[in-house]
């Protein structure tokens, strides 16, 4: 009689019932123990028996269990990845602070130019003046105040126009520098040189972020290299042809008094941007050059341009300088301006490498590289998950890198899908190749075959 399939056994419900010849057996389901008729729940995560990973924690669920990595790392369970949240950009860390990995979490510290907590680092700051004749309108020689005494700075061949931007606003408070003046341009001055070798990006709040040679220290600087800066409260632009009452035509300028052009020699979308802000346009549609637009007449006063897109004024941008464009006026600049945002993305404006997903935004557009891949958008680059160990492959399989992805293989002896591999048993499973007077004996990852006692020879011949 097969008590099972007439439902005549006492198994219980967290078990298996085997009909057996005159009898049956209750085998108590995987995950539960007992003697069959009653079955219990193994808790795997009081009993070392789980193989949830050290910094994992282990949840006991009816029959079996799961593994969730802890805060801080990444993984399935039974794998766990610290995660860098530095190096993935995870961290609420200010953008004047350096982030530190530490195990399971992260530590912000302000920069040394810098004070404050890990959230907020604020500019430490010095005294700045400008002196000579017309420094009440914002142009002349620059002085900075330390230990009590004002001193110049030296224009050792590296003061520029990122250095007089943040010289413009913090002593005037001038969002525009026109010009970084150097020797000759303005009045010498007398007693200290303090600074020399002086380098700003040109988004600092003060002169002291910036890097120097360290105060006082200067080889061969005297007062006829000291630096000055001429600063404006921003400059005038203005469009020229027959569609420039609806935004669109040839960019002028205006500069001592005198209106000009500007050379199309790299001309772009952000340099757009920023002059139909100017003119109260909300969205650049395109950039105009040369045949584009009608040619202008007079000075041409700029040449490569640049602008990263958020400049509120022209003047802002990096350029050659005023007047020092060698170019005709069938290379003037354009700009075609638009009171709705364009889809870059769908009108092919965009420079999105082939890796990467170019996705609209209010006025712009945004390059993300595809998963798996990595880089600014423009240009994207292939993460190798195995060469970083940042895959999930199983301690018994091989590692396989692909474009934007990673395969893994289960090595020879062992099955599953890759972030899970069991050794093959050979033996039970009949896939060795022992001689039939011999036994299999499985191995890690393979099998040995012995002749039985009363035979001899090798694993496939016994005699």
């Amino acid at each position: 009689v097969d008590e099972c399939a007439r439902g005549l056994d006492n198994c219980n419900s967290n078990s298996q019932c085997i009909n057996t010849d005159g009898s049956f057996l209750c085998r108590c389901n995987h995950g539960y123990t007992g003697y069959g008729a009653y079955c219990y729940d193994i808790n795997e995560c009081v009993l070392p028996i789980n193989n949830c990973h050290s910094n994992a924690s282990c949840t006991n669920i009816g029959g079996s269990f799961f593994c969730t990595c802890d805060s801080g790392y990444t993984g399935n369970g039974t794998f766990c990845k610290e995660i860098d949240e530095c190096s993935l950009s995870l961290d609420d860390c200010h953008p004047n602070s350096n982030c530190t990995n530490i195990d399971g979490s992260f530590l912000c510290t302000c920069d040394s130019r810098f004070e404050g907590n890990e959230t907020l680092c604020e500019e430490k700051s010095i005294a700045v003046r400008l002196i000579g004749p017309s420094s009440s309108n914002g142009t002349g020689r620059v002085e900075v105040f330390y230990n009590g005494e004002w001193g110049t700075i030296c224009d050792d061949y590296n003061w520029n126009i990122n250095d007089a931007r943040v010289v413009c606003r913090q002593v005037l408070g001038l969002p525009y520098a026109v010009r970084a003046l150097r020797r000759h341009q303005v009045p010498d001055g007398t007693g200290k040189i303090w600074l020399a070798n002086v380098r700003c990006t040109g988004n600092e709040q003060s002169l002291i972020n910036c890097s120097h040679n360290g105060w006082g220290n200067h080889k061969y600087c005297g007062h006829y290299n000291d630096a000055g800066v001429q600063c404006s409260s921003g400059v005038s632009v203005r469009l020229r042809g027959p569609s420039s009452s609806n935004g669109t035509g040839r960019v002028e300028v205006l500069y001592n008094g005198r209106w000009g052009t500007i050379c199309h020699y790299s001309w772009d979308i952000y340099d757009a941007r920023v002059v139909c802000r100017q003119l109260g346009y909300p969205y650049a549609a395109r950039a105009l050059k040369g045949y584009q637009v009608p040619d202008g007449a007079g000075q041409i006063w700029l040449n490569s341009v640049r602008c990263t897109g958020n400049e509120e004024n022209l003047i802002s941008c990096s350029h050659s300088g005023w007047g020092n464009a060698y170019c005709r006026h069938y290379q003037d600049a354009g700009v075609e301006c638009s009171a709705t945002d364009v889809d870059e993305c769908a009108r092919g404006l965009d420079n999105c490498g082939s890796n990467s997903q170019c996705i609209n935004t209010d006025g712009s557009f945004l390059c993300r590289c595809n998963h798996g891949y990595t880089g600014n958008g423009v240009y994207c680059y292939d993460i190798n998950e195995c060469s970083l160990s940042i895959h999930n492959c199983h301690s018994n399989t091989s590692c396989t890198n692909i474009g934007g992805s990673f395969f893994c293989t289960c090595e020879s002896g062992y099955t599953g899908n890759g972030t899970f591999c069991q050794e093959l048993d050979e033996c039970s499973l009949s896939l060795d190749d022992c001689h039939p007077n011999s036994n299999c004996t499985n191995i890690d990852g393979s099998f040995l075959c012995i002749c039985d006692e009363k035979f001899a020879g090798n694993e496939t011949l016994c005699q």
